[in-house]
């Protein structure tokens, strides 16, 4: 564990004080962002509370996501959100992510091939 990365603030804030779980992440080659990884890696002790002692920490919390990038794969980006908050306990509203992808000639692809 890092002592100076803050992450018992984000653990408390999820388990004890939220409501609302609003997460925003930018698409980076077809992915979330390498940040959002870093955080829900180490969200692991809180799927773990679930898996080994039956405890699910984050029941009746909803989760919710803003998705920004360049290029698609909103998608698949939404749906790998969606799998690891539903797995550690969250609810999901009826329209539970935002998305935004400029797509193909918003990135000026076609002039790639120069």
């Amino acid at each position: 564990m890092d002592g100076e990365d803050q992450m018992d603030q984000v653990y408390e804030a999820f388990v004890h004080w939220a409501d609302v779980i609003l997460v925003a992440t930018p698409i980076r080659w077809g992915c979330a962002s390498s940040l959002y990884y870093k955080m829900v890696e180490r969200c692991n002790c809180i799927q773990n509370q679930e898996t080994i002692a039956g405890r699910v920490l984050l029941k009746r919390k909803v989760a919710a996501f803003i998705i920004t990038g360049g290029q698609d794969n909103v998608q698949g980006v939404a749906g790998q959100l969606l799998t690891f908050f539903a797995e550690i306990g969250c609810q999901f509203p009826q329209h539970p992510f935002i998305a935004h992808s400029r797509g193909w000639s918003g990135e000026d692809m076609e002039n790639n091939i120069r």
